[in-house]
């Protein structure tokens, strides 16, 4: 039998652990400087690594020849374009597959010229962490009508729902024909 006299002290922390240092989370701060709000000091740190994908070692720009494909459509010095939301998701998508995978990513949104908000759901459904059922998204919102209505007219069956909801659905599928 052993006598162990030492006692833990330390709790376990609690929450997600942290994924950048304190030291990354004020340089993301002043690329950042409006920042309200940590998440977003923590998208600006993530878009910084995704910017590394379009810079050499000596943070200049890479050219086309250098990347493979132009770059431009997300980040352009020159016409000062730098779409942060793409950045950012490649800088996650970098971290979770690799540099290569984010380039050939990178390479087909560019040559696609895909809008952010396409781009960023590719990217998370290839980084398999696409954003579950909530008020945004369509279904969501369906659920919440729903439960809204059946709130407010206590007598409504879901036998009344199932009937509504197939009528949407003929009426959608016949807008969708036009």
């Amino acid at each position: 039998m052993s006598n162990n006299s030492e006692t833990v002290s330390k709790k376990a922390k609690r929450g997600r652990p942290k994924v950048f240092e304190p030291r990354e989370l004020s340089i993301a701060r002043m690329a950042a400087p409006d920042a309200k709000s940590e998440r977003t000091i923590r998208n600006a740190a993530w878009a910084q690594i995704g910017l590394r994908l379009f810079l050499t070692g000596d943070s200049q720009p890479k050219n086309p020849q250098e990347l493979g494909f132009d770059g431009s459509f997300i980040f352009d010095v020159k016409t000062d374009i730098f779409k942060k939301t793409i950045l950012a998701e490649l800088g996650r998508l970098c971290v979770d597959r690799g540099e290569d995978v984010a380039l050939e990513v990178a390479k087909v949104i560019c040559e696609k010229r895909i809008r952010a908000r396409d781009a960023v759901a590719r990217i998370r459904k290839l980084r398999g962490t696409t954003k579950g059922e909530h008020c945004g998204s369509l279904s969501g919102r369906l659920v919440k009508t729903i439960n809204d209505y059946l709130a407010e007219h206590p007598e409504a069956t879901l036998g009344h729902v199932r009937v509504a909801i197939a009528s949407v659905s003929e009426q959608v599928e016949k807008s969708a024909e036009k």
